[in-house]
């Protein structure tokens, strides 16, 4: 008796142990459902383009917003270049635009998240609630406007198309290729030239006119030394690197206005620059600040832009003096009092003796 009931305890156990087997793999199957990215699952169909308008169609504008009121809008012209609405159309990057509309076209309904309008604002995709709209228009006028969400995943994003409620998530569309930085859309450097083509520079801040050439031995020499002064090379050789490479912060557009600053400049920097090709003088003014927190205007002779640039990297054009080209001399030790000779005092004379009277 005692042994059957033993069989039927142990078979219990192993029948037990067999159902929490079971309820451990499927808590294992759920949890890897769970972390497995979205694209690395099999579709069980084929996929449906999200944004059909742009389709094989031609793109003539591109909008990009965000909830802070950041705007970047891009148009791209008969010959298929990029540019800005703003800022008088300047250049932007071909590249990144036609990637982005690439992106655009690929998304797809392969990874749907939700079907319901509910989870639009918790997802970041809803018509006042969004981490970024894109709005395309063709060149037919029709507009295509997408919303782009929260990232669930590393390199994915929740998107929407605005005509319908479903949420997807998808690889094809990142956080960066939507930003709504200029600086994102355009090529920041705005001047470019080679330190070693730089023949002649000339510099007039508020501390004076300075004026530099580059000897046959293609060593720097400034003018105008007097009697006795030793030209230090060094902090031109920092100016002359400053120019050579101008970086923008955003541009302003081709218009001069007043608040510019150009007709009283802080700095201007002028100098001649030569090479197999050619042999051209280049002026780079200084103007005023921005109302951004160190920010200044500058315009350059070879651009029809103005644009802002970084006040702190150009900040030594505006404060460079002339003492700062000279080599220091060392000052004179400053001259001692004259040493006070002692005169010797006069020995004392003796006291008289006394003479006793007889």
């Amino acid at each position: 008796m005692q042994t059957i009931t033993s069989l039927f305890v142990n078979r219990s156990q192993r029948d037990l142990f067999n159902v929490l087997a079971v309820l451990l793999l499927l808590q294992i199957a759920a949890a890897v459902a769970l972390v497995v990215p979205w694209d690395l699952r099999a579709p069980e169909r084929e996929p449906v383009r999200l944004l059909t308008g742009m389709q094989d169609a031609t793109v003539r504008e591109l909008q990009i917003e965000d909830m802070q009121g950041n705007v970047i809008h891009l148009i791209r012209e008969d010959d298929g270049e990029w540019r800005f609405n703003d800022f008088d159309g300047y250049p932007a990057s071909n590249i990144l635009a036609n990637q982005l509309i690439e992106d655009m076209v690929e998304l797809d309904d392969a990874r749907p998240v939700t079907q319901t309008a509910g989870s639009h604002d918790r997802l970041r995709v809803g018509e006042e609630n969004f981490e970024r709209r894109l709005t395309v228009t063709l060149v037919t006028d029709e507009e295509v406007v997408a919303y782009v969400g929260t990232a669930p995943l590393p390199r994915a994003t929740h998107v929407r198309a605005a005509d319908q409620q479903a949420v997807y998530i998808s690889t094809d569309l990142k956080h960066r290729e939507v930003s709504t930085q200029i600086t994102r859309w355009l090529d920041t450097i705005y001047y470019s030239e080679g330190q070693g083509d730089i023949r002649e520079f000339n510099l007039t801040n508020p501390n004076g006119t300075f004026s530099f050439k580059r000897g046959e031995d293609d060593q720097w020499m400034m003018e105008g030394l007097a009697e006795g002064e030793v030209f230090n090379p060094n902090n031109l050789i920092s100016l002359v690197t400053t120019v050579s490479t101008i970086s923008l912060t955003r541009p302003l557009g081709k218009q001069e206005l007043p608040e510019y600053g150009m007709l009283n400049p802080q700095a201007v920097a002028t100098f001649r620059v030569q090479d197999d090709d050619e042999d051209e003088m280049v002026s780079i003014v200084i103007g005023a600040n921005t109302e951004r927190a160190n920010r200044v205007v500058i315009k350059s002779t070879e651009s029809e832009w103005f644009v802002e640039a970084n006040r702190f990297t150009i900040d030594r054009l505006i404060e460079r003096t002339r003492d700062e080209f000279l080599v220091k001399q060392p000052e004179p030790e400053p001259a001692g009092e004259p040493i006070q000779e002692e005169v010797p005092a006069p020995p004392a004379e003796p006291e008289a003796t006394p003479v006793e009277s007889e």
